[in-house]
């Protein structure tokens, strides 16, 4: 479950923006829980720990929400946090706080809808995605981010671990694909691999993590599109 955090000096406000994060998180299949806050001063008397998102009113009598966003960063240096203000002039103090984003008063839905969107990307890269495999004799529950390719061999996966570790797995190719994260690339019709890992085309092979991989000349142009866009999208 999220952890949301809502300052706003106007309980109207507070309650306009609550429903619209509400409404788009239960549209993504996502719970939370909310904390909400007249002023600055509160929030940071508080401390609120383990904040998933915080948005935070720029203009409030006392502490405003950029003095406020700066003593929260004296502790939490993650948490993603939208400004919400009146004039867009203002979001620019944003970024001595590193804030993720800015909505204007009064706040539109789909503003809101996007920048929840946002967030939640954020918070996906920031929380490492596990995939849990049925191997052999036991089950297995791994980061995705530490496999490196995964080939099928002998009716049975090998899952290699950029560690250099090889697990041998009773699973089809397909239902793994299926789980795990969009950084993962089916580049043959017996291997997947992982996007973050490749280092570079060979020919008719990938190298990733140090080794060839083959790669189908059927798939090579989507590959090559699903490289473009992992990359544009991790690195903007």
């Amino acid at each position: 479950m999220l952890r949301i955090a809502i300052v706003d000096d106007e309980a109207p406000e507070r309650e306009r923006l609550k429903q619209y994060i509400l409404k788009r998180l239960n549209a993504c299949g996502r719970d939370a829980s909310f904390v909400l806050y007249k002023d600055g001063l509160k929030l940071v008397e508080d401390a609120p720990r383990n904040l998933d998102i915080l948005f935070l009113d720029i203009q409030m009598d006392g502490m405003n929400g950029i003095q406020a966003a700066k003593e929260i960063r004296r502790y939490d240096e993650d948490v993603p946090i939208i400004y919400i203000t009146n004039m867009a002039q203002y979001a620019i103090e944003g970024y001595s706080v590193n804030a993720l984003d800015y909505l204007l008063k009064p706040v539109d839905e789909t503003a809101v809808a996007r920048t929840v969107d946002k967030a939640l990307k954020r918070l996906e890269k920031k929380t490492p995605a596990v995939v849990s495999l049925r191997g052999i004799k036991e089950r297995f529950v791994l980061k995705a981010a530490e496999i490196c390719y995964i080939e099928t061999y002998d009716r049975k996966l090998m899952v290699h671990m950029v560690q250099g570790e090889t697990i041998l797995c009773n699973e089809t190719l397909q239902a793994i694909e299926e789980r795990l994260p969009g950084c993962f690339f089916r580049c043959h019709s017996a291997f997947l691999v992982n996007l973050r890992l490749v280092e570079r085309i060979a020919g008719s092979d990938i190298v990733a993590g140090g080794v060839r991989i083959p790669l189908s000349k059927h798939r090579k142009k989507e590959f090559m599109q699903a490289m473009t866009a992992y990359v544009k999208e991790r690195f903007g």
